[in-house]
């Protein structure tokens, strides 16, 4: 039975897979950004202020994307917690099920 609800949710669990992978892709880009960023600041002809906001920004797109994954966890863990919560009332139904004969017919 337990089977079941897993082949269910493996769609579910590949979105949160692929939106992880997505997720970290923009982090790794962003990354690379913000390095190019500091190579571009330490030399000479390139304004302080200018390299600050830039880095500034970059950096509040890191922390948003990771926020983002973050978000992205919590829903899988909600997911998961939920068919745990569900495999579990199945277990009990089919106990009580054993129980009572008409109850059984009806499962």
């Amino acid at each position: 039975k337990s089977f079941r609800i897993q082949e269910a949710l493996l769609p579910v669990n590949m979105q949160f897979h692929h939106q992880r992978r997505d997720i970290h892709d923009k982090m790794e880009v962003t990354r690379m950004h913000i390095e190019e960023t500091r190579e571009k600041c330490n030399r000479a002809d390139t304004a302080q202020d200018v390299c600050e906001a830039e880095l500034n920004a970059l950096t509040e797109t890191l922390d948003a994307s990771m926020k983002e994954e973050e978000h992205v966890i919590q829903q899988q863990k909600s997911v998961q917690d939920e068919m745990q919560s569900t495999e579990q009332e199945l277990k009990d139904l089919h106990t009580r099920a054993r129980l009572c004969p008409s109850l059984h017919d009806e499962l």
